[in-house]
């Protein structure tokens, strides 16, 4: 969980960078230029916003004192680190940022790129804002074009400062309306419960009253008739209750279902059934950028909610399990060499990404039909020695079927009084076959597997 975390937070500042590479949070002068982002765009008062800054040096001179000349108003400047060579990554705090007027690069050579990351605190809250940060350099080449010294703004992209309880204002409003219904209910049903409780309580005794004087004969048989009313009274009080509790959970559970479904199980559904098609049709390149798409959707999903919630246990664990085995499959132990390059370059992905953007940004602009990226390069090297065996291939094509079925089946299951008729799983015989042994293996009984595939449809 610790890696996927730190694999999200990667995703996130890249993702930002890309987005400030394509339009937002990119300055540039003719020989210098400056990209920025930033790692969230909504805070606390309380937090501190992570900013990343790259400078390219396209002149033919030195650019020295490389310095932050002014931050974002309403931020001070925490921290900033950068990649030495000498000692790695080092990192100054406010007071060292403050001795040395804001340097945090000594020099950038000619034709090279710098890039330095830090963290702002928020001294105050605000709405939406864009962020600029100012940075400045002297150059060391009388031949320079550039001015002694220079600077350059750089827009990092836009922020909200929310206060201590801002993000929690939503939720709490969702859940105010989720339980005024079920709270109404409860109340009606309680109180028709008391009316109906006095009411034969009250016909009981007049029975009673009028009993008095009947032979025992007649007594046994009011007795055996109370005892029967009793028993109908509970039944029906308890069919109430429970009502009650399945309308009050019906109306909590939907929209979180929903939200679940559409942002992050079909999401996944969906890569997971382009990546067995593009297998099917042997297209590596794409087949491999699907792969990529499919574990950035899971690790989005794994973060956010913490894996799959369905409507059935059975749903949940063959989804899982089904995920395990494409994952070993394919993938191996979390340090086998393609493991590692996937994760590397899925961080690569923007949050749209479309096959040709993706070959466009890394392709070599040289001859070579190669990626820029190394992750890229060898992680698809690597995929294309692991699709020559068929076997591999067919098996993880079938998994990968078996999984989007499940997905798609349990997307839709929470709506099945709003469908006329309700959501049934679609399968082929090997899928089911495949899904059924699956749920032996998990130790589920023959009558949760019969209930589950009843009414599949097979394609």
């Amino acid at each position: 969980m610790a890696a996927g975390l730190g694999y999200l937070r990667v995703l996130t500042v890249l993702s930002g960078s890309l987005a400030v590479l394509n339009g937002a949070g990119h300055s540039q002068s003719t020989e210098v230029s400056a990209t920025g982002s930033l790692s969230s765009p909504s805070i606390t008062s309380k937090e501190t916003l992570r900013f990343t800054v790259t400078i390219k040096n396209k002149t033919n001179a030195t650019l020295s004192s490389v310095r932050v000349v002014s931050v974002p108003d309403d931020y001070q400047l925490e921290q900033m680190c950068v990649l030495t060579e000498q000692a790695g990554t080092e990192c100054y705090g406010s007071p060292s940022l403050l001795s040395s007027h804001n340097v945090f690069a000594p020099s950038i050579l000619p034709g090279r790129s710098f890039t330095t990351w830090g963290y702002l605190k928020p001294k105050a809250t605000h709405r939406v804002e864009s962020l600029t940060l100012i940075v400045g350099w002297a150059s060391s080449a009388a031949t320079s074009d550039l001015s002694s010294p220079s600077s350059l703004a750089v827009s990092l992209g836009q922020n909200e400062v929310q206060s201590r309880f801002g993000p929690y204002k939503p939720l709490l409003s969702e859940i105010l309306k989720g339980l005024a219904i079920p709270l109404a209910l409860a109340i009606f049903g309680t109180v028709l419960t008391v009316i109906l409780k006095r009411r034969d309580e009250q016909n009981a005794r007049l029975d009673k009253e009028r009993e008095v004087g009947r032979q025992d004969a007649e007594k046994e048989r009011d007795q055996i008739r109370q005892k029967a009313e009793k028993e109908r009274d509970e039944i029906r009080q308890e069919r109430q209750r429970d009502q009650a509790l399945k309308a009050e959970t019906w109306n909590k559970m939907l929209p979180v279902s929903h939200e679940y479904a559409s942002k992050y199980y079909l999401p996944v559904s969906n890569a997971a059934e382009r990546l067995a098609a593009f297998l099917e049709k042997k297209n590596d390149e794409v087949a491999f950028f699907y792969l990529l798409f499919l574990w950035k959707r899971m690790i989005e999903t794994i973060n956010g909610v913490g894996g799959f919630y369905f409507k059935s246990l059975l749903g949940e664990t063959l989804a899982v399990e089904c995920w395990h085995r494409q994952k070993e499959s394919l993938l191996g132990p979390d340090d086998a060499p393609l493991n590692l390059k996937v994760k590397g370059s899925m961080a690569l992905l923007g949050p749209t990404e479309t096959f040709q953007a993706f070959t466009v940004k890394l392709e070599s602009l040289n001859s070579d039909p190669t990626f820029q990226n190394s992750d890229v390069q060898k992680g698809l090297e690597l995929f294309r020695e692991w699709t020559k065996n068929d076997g591999n291939v067919s098996d993880l094509i079938l998994v990968l079927k078996a999984f989007c079925a499940v997905l798609d089946y349990e997307a839709n299951r929470p709506y099945e009084y709003w469908y006329d008729p309700p959501a049934r799983l679609k399968v082929s015989e090997e899928v089911e076959t495949l899904l059924k042994g699956i749920a032996v293996a998990k130790k589920f009984s023959e009558e949760e597997i019969k209930a589950y595939f009843k009414g599949r449809i097979q394609v």
